[in-house]
């Protein structure tokens, strides 16, 4: 009983080492056309997989840099509309010559 075991598991290994040295040179194959390919399209074609993606790539940086830019100068814009608003707002109450209720109807409205 034990030879006809060893002899099942040699055939076994004999057959999974045929299928991994198959699968092994098909995996060749495949690459050694992917790159012939993929150098005849580098060369002959304006449009290959290879340009696509660093395209795309390219244009995401550059409207994810452009947005963040934008978003900076915005945010910039809107504080110092804002620090010269509270400026002027100071600037109004400390330096207006008013009577005394006045001043404060004044801070009333600006507030």
């Amino acid at each position: 009983m034990q030879t006809i075991t060893d002899n099942q598991e040699q055939t076994v290994n004999a057959a999974r080492d045929i299928i991994d040295n198959y699968i092994k040179s098909q995996r060749d194959i495949t690459n050694s056309f992917q790159n012939a390919w993929s150098s005849f399209f580098d060369n002959y074609f304006w449009i290959s997989p290879k340009k696509i993606t660093e395209t795309y790539a390219r244009t995401v940086s550059s409207i994810s840099d452009g947005t963040i830019a934008a978003i900076r100068i915005w945010n910039g814009t809107i504080l110092s509309g804002t620090e010269t608003v509270r400026n002027m707002r100071s600037n109004l109450i400390l330096t207006c010559i008013v009577p005394t209720c006045c001043l404060f109807e004044l801070y009333l409205l600006l507030c």
